[in-house]
C-alpha cells in the first residue's frame, strides 16, 4: 500500500490509500508503552502514617512525624 501510495498523485485517491493504511496500523499494531511513571516511596523511621496509593496519588492527609 505504501508503494501504492507513492505512485498516487490524486488527493482524493491518496487519502482513500492512507485511510486503508491506518485501519491495517490500527488492526495490526501491539501496545507498547512509551514512557512510565517511577513509584517512587521513601521510609523513615521519624515519619507514620503513610498509606500506599493505588492509583498513584500519594494520600498525605494521615501523616505525622515524631
Amino acid at each position: 500500500m505504501i508503494a501504492l501510495l507513492n505512485n498516487t498523485y490524486d488527493e482524493t485517491a491518496q487519502l482513500d490509500i492512507v485511510k486503508q493504511i491506518n485501519q491495517v496500523v490500527i488492526k495490526s499494531a501491539e501496545y507498547v508503552p512509551l514512557y512510565f511513571t517511577p513509584d517512587v516511596v521513601a521510609y523513615t523511621k521519624n515519619v507514620h502514617g503513610a498509606v500506599p496509593a493505588l492509583n498513584g496519588s500519594p494520600n498525605l492527609t494521615y501523616l505525622s512525624k515524631s
